[in-house]
């Protein structure tokens, strides 16, 4: 477990590194954002050119670059969950972040931010 997720439960632990061992193809319609988003498959991978993030940023200009999500962990009873959320956006540009939320009154509040890498 990582330092500082002691409030994870086993149960919403377990389910998000069983939940993403696999990729699931996302159905970016069910995403209101006020941004256009891409979604790649894992097998994507950027251009092997001597400037793949300039590439990048000439074919989606204004982008924040290259995010990933990851499925969410939820414990029994649906009370917490844990999510992955990570940015890249050149080369010494990013980082991830792994959030605990839990779900109180039907809402759901982040309780725990745990960065899990930075560059």
């Amino acid at each position: 477990m990582i330092r500082g997720m002691e409030k994870t439960t086993d149960k919403a632990w377990a389910d998000f590194k069983k939940k993403n061992t696999q990729s699931v193809k996302v159905d970016v319609s069910r995403f209101n954002l006020p941004v256009p988003i891409t979604v790649y498959p894992p097998t994507q991978t950027m251009s092997s050119t001597k400037n793949p993030w300039g590439d990048f940023y000439r074919q989606y200009p204004g982008s924040w670059g290259w995010t990933e999500l990851s499925r969410v962990g939820f414990d029994r009873g649906t009370h917490q969950a844990v999510v992955y959320f990570g940015n890249t956006c050149g080369g010494l540009c990013g980082g991830g972040t792994l959030f605990l939320l839990t779900k109180s009154h039907g809402e759901w509040k982040v309780i725990g931010e745990y960065p899990c890498w930075v560059s």
